[in-house]
């Protein structure tokens, strides 16, 4: 996870920077959308950016990466309730609602999120 952070950081990085160089450039055709286009993609791998510790524990209210069924891995705010795991999503959409899980159910708690990059509005 750490490379993978690493890579990520790295690809904003030059993508920043490759916008600021078609930014100043005046002879470019199309400059302001070339701009626009890496600057906004060097956000958007920036956002993507979630740092984990491996294996740790996870208390009980808070986030951690949690794999359901093998392979899908996913970032929630994790609740502990009886023999359930309750995955509760950091989001105001009513659409996204908290995932409620048995013992029975193949769930795997990878590790426990201790930074990420995220815009509060």
């Amino acid at each position: 996870m750490e490379n993978l952070s690493k890579q990520l950081v790295n690809k904003s990085i030059e993508s920043f920077i490759l916008g600021l160089e078609i930014y100043n450039k005046p002879t470019i055709k199309y400059r302001i959308e070339g701009f626009s286009f890496f600057i906004c993609n060097a956000w958007e791998l920036m956002l993507k950016v979630v740092v984990v510790e491996k294996d740790s524990v996870v208390e009980n209210g808070q986030l951690g990466v949690v794999l359901v069924n093998g392979y899908n891995g996913t970032v929630k705010r994790i609740r502990y309730k009886d023999d359930q795991v309750i995955l509760i999503p950091e989001s105001n959409n009513p659409n996204h609602y908290p995932q409620v899980y048995s013992a029975k159910d193949e769930v795997e708690i990878v590790g426990k999120v201790v930074a990420s990059v995220k815009i509060f509005d």
